[in-house]
Protein backbone atom coordinates (compact mmCIF):
# COMPACT_ATOMS: atom_id res chain seq x y z
CA UNK A 1 0.00 0.00 0.00
CA UNK A 2 1.43 3.25 -0.87
CA UNK A 3 2.31 5.44 1.58
CA UNK A 4 0.08 8.19 0.25
CA UNK A 5 -3.01 6.28 0.68
CA UNK A 6 -5.09 6.27 3.78
CA UNK A 7 -4.79 3.52 5.82
CA UNK A 8 -6.62 2.05 9.00
CA UNK A 9 -4.49 2.42 11.79
CA UNK A 10 -4.79 1.02 15.09
CA UNK A 11 -4.07 4.06 18.26
CA UNK A 12 -0.71 3.27 19.80
CA UNK A 13 -0.87 3.12 24.00
CA UNK A 14 -0.01 5.78 25.61
CA UNK A 15 3.51 5.55 27.47
CA UNK A 16 3.87 4.67 30.64
CA UNK A 17 5.54 7.69 33.33
CA UNK A 18 8.73 7.23 34.21
CA UNK A 19 9.39 6.75 37.94
CA UNK A 20 10.83 9.29 39.86
CA UNK A 21 10.50 9.28 43.81
CA UNK A 22 7.14 7.97 43.22
CA UNK A 23 5.19 5.49 41.45
CA UNK A 24 4.46 6.43 37.85
CA UNK A 25 1.03 5.80 35.79
CA UNK A 26 0.66 3.15 33.51
CA UNK A 27 -0.27 4.76 29.67
CA UNK A 28 -4.02 4.25 28.09
CA UNK A 29 -4.88 1.59 25.92
CA UNK A 30 -4.62 2.89 22.28
CA UNK A 31 -8.11 2.64 20.64
CA UNK A 32 -8.57 -0.12 18.13
CA UNK A 33 -10.05 -0.14 14.38
CA UNK A 34 -13.26 -0.72 13.22
CA UNK A 35 -14.58 -1.43 9.85
CA UNK A 36 -18.62 -1.01 8.86
CA UNK A 37 -19.78 -2.37 5.73
CA UNK A 38 -23.11 -2.03 5.59
CA UNK A 39 -26.77 -1.22 3.35
CA UNK A 40 -28.38 0.36 5.38
CA UNK A 41 -27.07 2.11 8.61
CA UNK A 42 -29.46 3.93 10.95
CA UNK A 43 -29.16 4.40 14.70
CA UNK A 44 -29.13 5.73 17.38
CA UNK A 45 -25.79 4.42 18.72
CA UNK A 46 -22.32 5.22 18.74
CA UNK A 47 -19.00 3.49 17.43
CA UNK A 48 -16.09 4.05 19.45
CA UNK A 49 -12.14 4.01 18.49
CA UNK A 50 -11.44 7.03 21.98
CA UNK A 51 -8.16 5.92 23.43
CA UNK A 52 -8.24 5.53 27.13
CA UNK A 53 -6.83 7.56 29.62
CA UNK A 54 -3.90 7.54 31.13
CA UNK A 55 -3.49 6.09 34.98
CA UNK A 56 -3.15 8.92 37.69
CA UNK A 57 -0.41 8.74 40.10
CA UNK A 58 1.54 10.45 42.45
CA UNK A 59 4.35 11.93 40.91
CA UNK A 60 3.98 11.61 37.00
CA UNK A 61 0.84 10.20 34.86
CA UNK A 62 0.66 7.92 32.06
CA UNK A 63 0.02 9.13 28.93
CA UNK A 64 -3.34 8.81 27.21
CA UNK A 65 -4.08 5.73 24.54
CA UNK A 66 -4.15 7.44 21.09
CA UNK A 67 -7.62 6.70 19.30
CA UNK A 68 -7.84 4.21 16.44
CA UNK A 69 -10.24 4.51 12.99
CA UNK A 70 -13.12 4.21 11.72
CA UNK A 71 -14.22 2.78 8.10
CA UNK A 72 -17.69 3.45 7.24
CA UNK A 73 -18.84 2.05 3.87
CA UNK A 74 -22.94 1.88 3.47
CA UNK A 75 -25.04 3.31 0.47
CA UNK A 76 -27.96 4.81 2.99
CA UNK A 77 -25.82 5.55 5.75
CA UNK A 78 -28.08 7.43 8.12
CA UNK A 79 -24.91 9.66 10.56
CA UNK A 80 -27.43 11.87 11.80
CA UNK A 81 -28.15 9.37 15.21
CA UNK A 82 -24.48 7.91 15.04
CA UNK A 83 -22.47 8.76 17.48
CA UNK A 84 -18.46 8.53 16.65
CA UNK A 85 -16.37 8.51 19.37
CA UNK A 86 -12.28 8.95 18.33
CA UNK A 87 -11.03 11.39 20.57
CA UNK A 88 -7.58 10.53 22.07
CA UNK A 89 -7.12 9.29 25.80
CA UNK A 90 -6.66 12.44 28.42
CA UNK A 91 -3.06 12.14 30.25
CA UNK A 92 -2.80 11.11 33.80
CA UNK A 93 -3.14 13.71 36.53
CA UNK A 94 -0.04 13.98 38.02
CA UNK A 95 2.67 16.85 39.29
CA UNK A 96 3.89 15.74 36.04
CA UNK A 97 1.00 15.67 33.93
CA UNK A 98 0.62 12.84 31.57
CA UNK A 99 0.63 13.55 27.28
CA UNK A 100 -3.08 12.90 26.10
CA UNK A 101 -3.48 10.69 23.09
CA UNK A 102 -3.82 11.48 19.31
CA UNK A 103 -6.89 11.68 17.76
CA UNK A 104 -8.56 9.53 15.61
CA UNK A 105 -9.28 9.15 11.43
CA UNK A 106 -12.81 8.68 10.49
CA UNK A 107 -12.97 7.38 6.73
CA UNK A 108 -16.18 7.00 5.40
CA UNK A 109 -17.81 6.44 1.62
CA UNK A 110 -20.26 4.51 -0.13
CA UNK A 111 -22.55 7.38 -0.22
CA UNK A 112 -23.21 7.64 3.30
CA UNK A 113 -24.16 11.05 4.70
CA UNK A 114 -21.79 12.77 7.19
CA UNK A 115 -21.22 16.52 8.00
CA UNK A 116 -18.71 18.54 6.13
CA UNK A 117 -14.90 17.35 6.88
CA UNK A 118 -13.76 19.80 9.53
CA UNK A 119 -10.87 18.49 10.46
CA UNK A 120 -7.76 16.33 9.06
CA UNK A 121 -8.95 13.28 10.72
CA UNK A 122 -12.03 13.30 8.18
CA UNK A 123 -11.52 11.80 4.98
CA UNK A 124 -14.33 11.24 2.21
CA UNK A 125 -12.93 8.16 0.09
CA UNK A 126 -12.90 9.19 -3.32
CA UNK A 127 -12.19 5.46 -4.85
CA UNK A 128 -12.58 2.18 -3.07
CA UNK A 129 -9.17 2.03 -3.44
CA UNK A 130 -8.52 4.60 -0.93
CA UNK A 131 -9.98 2.29 1.86
CA UNK A 132 -6.46 1.20 2.28
CA UNK A 133 -6.91 -1.93 4.50
CA UNK A 134 -3.54 -2.66 6.68
CA UNK A 135 -1.18 -5.84 6.26
CA UNK A 136 -2.51 -8.72 7.59
CA UNK A 137 -5.86 -8.05 7.49
CA UNK A 138 -9.10 -9.62 5.66
CA UNK A 139 -12.35 -8.70 5.60
CA UNK A 140 -15.32 -11.43 5.39
CA UNK A 141 -17.63 -11.18 3.70
CA UNK A 142 -15.05 -9.77 1.31
CA UNK A 143 -17.91 -9.67 -1.88
CA UNK A 144 -19.82 -6.93 -3.73
CA UNK A 145 -22.28 -4.49 -2.11
CA UNK A 146 -24.48 -3.12 -4.51
CA UNK A 147 -26.80 0.15 -3.98
CA UNK A 148 -28.64 2.14 -5.77
CA UNK A 149 -32.45 4.09 -5.92
CA UNK A 150 -35.13 3.55 -8.60
CA UNK A 151 -37.87 6.85 -8.73
CA UNK A 152 -40.17 8.82 -10.88
CA UNK A 153 -37.85 10.86 -12.89
CA UNK A 154 -40.75 12.78 -14.11
CA UNK A 155 -39.84 16.82 -13.09
CA UNK A 156 -43.10 16.99 -10.51
CA UNK A 157 -43.51 19.90 -8.67
CA UNK A 158 -41.25 22.24 -10.74
CA UNK A 159 -38.67 19.98 -10.77
CA UNK A 160 -36.30 19.40 -13.45
CA UNK A 161 -37.81 16.06 -15.51
CA UNK A 162 -35.42 13.32 -17.05
CA UNK A 163 -32.14 14.02 -15.37
CA UNK A 164 -31.33 11.23 -13.27
CA UNK A 165 -31.15 13.30 -10.02
CA UNK A 166 -34.40 12.95 -7.46
CA UNK A 167 -35.79 16.01 -6.27
CA UNK A 168 -37.81 17.06 -3.70
CA UNK A 169 -41.33 16.15 -5.49
CA UNK A 170 -40.44 13.44 -7.56
CA UNK A 171 -41.81 10.12 -6.44
CA UNK A 172 -39.63 7.05 -4.73
CA UNK A 173 -40.77 3.73 -6.52
CA UNK A 174 -41.20 1.75 -3.05
CA UNK A 175 -41.94 -2.15 -3.54
CA UNK A 176 -40.12 -2.97 -6.55
CA UNK A 177 -38.43 -6.13 -6.99
CA UNK A 178 -34.60 -6.00 -7.72
CA UNK A 179 -32.49 -9.32 -8.44
CA UNK A 180 -28.96 -10.58 -9.66
CA UNK A 181 -29.56 -13.34 -12.12
CA UNK A 182 -26.75 -15.61 -13.24
CA UNK A 183 -25.99 -16.01 -17.05
CA UNK A 184 -28.30 -18.60 -17.06
CA UNK A 185 -31.40 -16.77 -15.10
CA UNK A 186 -30.99 -18.25 -12.02
CA UNK A 187 -32.23 -15.76 -9.27
CA UNK A 188 -28.78 -15.52 -6.82
CA UNK A 189 -30.10 -12.59 -4.70
CA UNK A 190 -33.37 -10.42 -4.03
CA UNK A 191 -34.38 -7.99 -2.45
CA UNK A 192 -37.09 -5.06 -3.05
CA UNK A 193 -36.96 -1.33 -2.86
CA UNK A 194 -37.30 0.93 0.35
CA UNK A 195 -39.83 3.12 0.78
CA UNK A 196 -37.26 5.65 -0.17
CA UNK A 197 -36.61 3.88 -3.36
CA UNK A 198 -33.60 2.32 -2.61
CA UNK A 199 -32.08 -0.95 -2.31
CA UNK A 200 -28.72 -2.80 -1.39
CA UNK A 201 -27.25 -6.19 -2.09
CA UNK A 202 -24.32 -8.20 -0.82
CA UNK A 203 -22.75 -10.52 -3.63
CA UNK A 204 -20.38 -13.18 -1.55
CA UNK A 205 -16.65 -13.47 -2.83
CA UNK A 206 -17.36 -16.77 -4.96
CA UNK A 207 -19.31 -14.94 -7.32
CA UNK A 208 -16.17 -12.74 -8.19
CA UNK A 209 -15.45 -13.52 -11.96
CA UNK A 210 -19.04 -14.58 -12.91
CA UNK A 211 -21.09 -13.01 -15.37
CA UNK A 212 -24.33 -11.45 -13.76
CA UNK A 213 -26.92 -9.20 -14.27
CA UNK A 214 -28.81 -6.78 -12.09
CA UNK A 215 -32.35 -6.89 -12.52
CA UNK A 216 -34.75 -4.22 -11.71
CA UNK A 217 -38.39 -4.63 -11.88
CA UNK A 218 -40.18 -1.98 -14.42
CA UNK A 219 -43.87 -2.36 -13.67
CA UNK A 220 -46.81 -2.52 -16.83
CA UNK A 221 -47.43 1.05 -18.12
CA UNK A 222 -43.47 2.73 -16.91
CA UNK A 223 -40.50 3.12 -19.15
CA UNK A 224 -37.03 4.23 -17.66
CA UNK A 225 -35.37 7.76 -19.07
CA UNK A 226 -32.41 7.46 -17.75
CA UNK A 227 -29.99 4.44 -16.10
CA UNK A 228 -26.48 5.21 -14.85
CA UNK A 229 -23.87 3.44 -12.57
CA UNK A 230 -20.44 5.01 -10.97
CA UNK A 231 -18.30 2.30 -12.33
CA UNK A 232 -14.44 2.00 -11.98
CA UNK A 233 -12.06 1.06 -14.65
CA UNK A 234 -12.30 -2.69 -14.25
CA UNK A 235 -15.86 -3.49 -12.81
CA UNK A 236 -17.93 -1.39 -15.48
CA UNK A 237 -22.12 -2.15 -14.95
CA UNK A 238 -23.65 -1.74 -18.92
CA UNK A 239 -27.45 -1.17 -19.24
CA UNK A 240 -28.26 -3.63 -21.60
CA UNK A 241 -32.19 -3.65 -21.34
CA UNK A 242 -35.31 -1.74 -19.55
CA UNK A 243 -34.15 -2.57 -16.03
CA UNK A 244 -30.80 -4.63 -16.67
CA UNK A 245 -27.50 -4.21 -16.24
CA UNK A 246 -24.62 -6.71 -16.83
CA UNK A 247 -21.36 -7.17 -15.17
CA UNK A 248 -18.71 -8.99 -13.45
CA UNK A 249 -18.87 -10.38 -9.84
CA UNK A 250 -16.01 -8.20 -7.79
CA UNK A 251 -14.18 -8.80 -4.59
CA UNK A 252 -14.33 -6.53 -1.63
CA UNK A 253 -16.14 -3.96 -4.68
CA UNK A 254 -19.11 -1.04 -3.51
CA UNK A 255 -21.13 0.03 -6.62
CA UNK A 256 -23.93 2.50 -5.16
CA UNK A 257 -24.37 4.64 -7.56
CA UNK A 258 -27.02 2.69 -9.43
CA UNK A 259 -30.11 5.12 -10.52
CA UNK A 260 -32.78 3.80 -12.77
CA UNK A 261 -35.41 6.93 -13.10
CA UNK A 262 -38.27 6.00 -14.79
CA UNK A 263 -41.70 7.54 -16.07
CA UNK A 264 -45.11 6.34 -16.43
CA UNK A 265 -47.18 6.61 -19.73
CA UNK A 266 -50.11 9.34 -19.60
CA UNK A 267 -53.67 8.70 -18.84
CA UNK A 268 -57.09 9.77 -20.90
CA UNK A 269 -59.91 9.74 -19.02
CA UNK A 270 -63.39 9.41 -21.16
CA UNK A 271 -66.71 11.31 -20.76
CA UNK A 272 -69.31 9.68 -18.57
CA UNK A 273 -71.18 7.99 -20.42
CA UNK A 274 -74.71 9.30 -21.63
CA UNK A 275 -77.29 9.72 -23.97
CA UNK A 276 -78.59 13.33 -26.19
CA UNK A 277 -82.02 14.87 -26.46
CA UNK A 278 -82.71 16.02 -30.04
CA UNK A 279 -83.06 19.94 -30.11
CA UNK A 280 -80.60 19.78 -27.52
CA UNK A 281 -76.24 20.79 -27.26
CA UNK A 282 -74.12 18.86 -25.35
CA UNK A 283 -70.51 18.75 -24.21
CA UNK A 284 -68.43 15.61 -23.64
CA UNK A 285 -65.23 16.32 -21.46
CA UNK A 286 -62.03 14.03 -22.00
CA UNK A 287 -58.98 14.79 -19.64
CA UNK A 288 -55.52 13.58 -20.78
CA UNK A 289 -53.31 13.64 -17.25
CA UNK A 290 -49.22 13.63 -18.31
CA UNK A 291 -47.27 11.68 -15.87
CA UNK A 292 -44.29 14.00 -16.74
CA UNK A 293 -43.06 17.08 -18.54
CA UNK A 294 -43.07 17.68 -22.07
CA UNK A 295 -45.16 18.49 -24.76
CA UNK A 296 -48.42 16.88 -26.49
CA UNK A 297 -49.78 16.85 -29.74
CA UNK A 298 -54.22 16.03 -29.64
CA UNK A 299 -56.19 14.70 -32.51
CA UNK A 300 -60.25 14.22 -32.38
CA UNK A 301 -62.04 12.18 -34.81
CA UNK A 302 -65.73 11.70 -34.90
CA UNK A 303 -67.84 9.14 -37.17
CA UNK A 304 -71.25 10.08 -37.62
CA UNK A 305 -73.54 6.96 -38.26
CA UNK A 306 -77.24 6.49 -39.47
CA UNK A 307 -77.87 10.20 -40.05
CA UNK A 308 -75.69 13.28 -41.29
CA UNK A 309 -77.47 16.08 -39.81
CA UNK A 310 -76.07 16.07 -36.05
CA UNK A 311 -73.13 18.83 -35.87
CA UNK A 312 -69.91 18.10 -33.59
CA UNK A 313 -66.77 20.26 -32.92
CA UNK A 314 -63.52 19.81 -31.17
CA UNK A 315 -62.37 22.42 -28.30
CA UNK A 316 -59.61 22.51 -26.47
CA UNK A 317 -58.60 24.08 -22.72
CA UNK A 318 -55.19 23.18 -22.04
CA UNK A 319 -55.37 24.64 -18.27
CA UNK A 320 -58.78 22.63 -17.57
CA UNK A 321 -59.87 25.95 -16.17
CA UNK A 322 -62.95 26.44 -18.19
CA UNK A 323 -61.89 29.03 -21.18
CA UNK A 324 -62.17 26.67 -24.52
CA UNK A 325 -60.40 27.48 -27.47
CA UNK A 326 -62.24 26.55 -30.91
CA UNK A 327 -60.10 24.35 -32.86
CA UNK A 328 -60.92 24.46 -36.77
CA UNK A 329 -58.81 21.18 -37.72
CA UNK A 330 -59.01 18.04 -36.01
CA UNK A 331 -55.69 17.89 -34.50
CA UNK A 332 -53.89 20.39 -32.04
CA UNK A 333 -50.11 21.82 -32.40
CA UNK A 334 -47.52 20.43 -29.77
CA UNK A 335 -48.92 22.04 -26.23
CA UNK A 336 -46.48 22.29 -23.68
CA UNK A 337 -46.96 20.33 -20.47
CA UNK A 338 -45.80 19.64 -16.98
CA UNK A 339 -46.63 16.41 -14.70
CA UNK A 340 -49.95 15.76 -13.30
CA UNK A 341 -51.68 19.05 -15.10
CA UNK A 342 -54.62 17.65 -16.68
CA UNK A 343 -55.56 19.22 -20.47
CA UNK A 344 -59.03 19.38 -21.26
CA UNK A 345 -60.97 18.39 -24.45
CA UNK A 346 -64.11 19.16 -25.16
CA UNK A 347 -66.87 17.97 -28.08
CA UNK A 348 -69.59 19.76 -28.93
CA UNK A 349 -72.72 17.92 -29.96
CA UNK A 350 -75.43 20.02 -31.83
CA UNK A 351 -78.39 17.62 -32.10
CA UNK A 352 -81.51 18.78 -34.38
CA UNK A 353 -85.09 18.15 -33.89
CA UNK A 354 -86.42 15.11 -35.38
CA UNK A 355 -83.04 13.52 -35.20
CA UNK A 356 -83.24 9.84 -36.18
CA UNK A 357 -83.07 7.58 -33.25
CA UNK A 358 -80.85 5.08 -35.74
CA UNK A 359 -78.47 8.07 -35.35
CA UNK A 360 -74.91 7.87 -33.63
CA UNK A 361 -71.84 9.67 -33.10
CA UNK A 362 -68.55 7.75 -31.99
CA UNK A 363 -66.21 10.25 -30.82
CA UNK A 364 -62.18 9.53 -30.00
CA UNK A 365 -59.60 11.83 -28.70
CA UNK A 366 -55.68 10.77 -29.45
CA UNK A 367 -52.79 12.22 -27.75
CA UNK A 368 -49.12 11.86 -28.67
CA UNK A 369 -46.80 12.95 -25.85
CA UNK A 370 -43.27 14.17 -26.84
CA UNK A 371 -40.72 13.93 -24.22
CA UNK A 372 -37.68 15.65 -26.05
CA UNK A 373 -34.04 14.22 -26.24
CA UNK A 374 -33.47 12.04 -22.84
CA UNK A 375 -30.85 9.62 -22.13
CA UNK A 376 -32.02 6.68 -23.10
CA UNK A 377 -33.81 7.96 -26.13
CA UNK A 378 -37.31 6.99 -24.65
CA UNK A 379 -40.86 7.12 -26.56
CA UNK A 380 -44.35 7.06 -24.83
CA UNK A 381 -46.52 5.31 -26.97
CA UNK A 382 -50.15 7.50 -28.18
CA UNK A 383 -52.92 7.19 -26.19
CA UNK A 384 -56.64 6.88 -27.32
CA UNK A 385 -59.94 7.29 -25.44
CA UNK A 386 -63.40 6.87 -27.13
CA UNK A 387 -67.21 6.80 -26.69
CA UNK A 388 -70.63 6.20 -28.61
CA UNK A 389 -73.08 8.74 -28.34
CA UNK A 390 -76.71 7.81 -29.17
CA UNK A 391 -80.23 9.98 -29.06
CA UNK A 392 -82.19 9.35 -26.11
CA UNK A 393 -85.61 7.48 -26.32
Amino acid sequence: VSATELRLVPGGGGGAATRSAGKGGDGGAGGGVIIVRSGILDGPGAIKVSGASGADAAEAGGGGGGAGTVWVQAPFGNAAKIAVAMAGGRGGKAPAQGGDGGEGRLLYGGGIALPSPTKAAFDRLSRDSAAGVSPGYRCRPSGMLLGGTLFEDNGAGGGVAHDGRRQLHEKALAGLKVQVVDDRGKVLQATRTSPSGQFALELPETMAGSSLELVAEVPTGWFPVLAKSNDLPLAPFRYVAPGRWKFTGQKEYLQDGLVLAMIRQPDIKAPVQRTVDAGSTQFFLFQYLPHTSGRARLHYRGELAGTTDWQHGFFIDPDCDGASEYIEKLSTGWIPVKAEAPVCVRVRVDVPEGASQRGHLTMRVDVETDLGETPLSTRLPSVQSSIDVTLAK
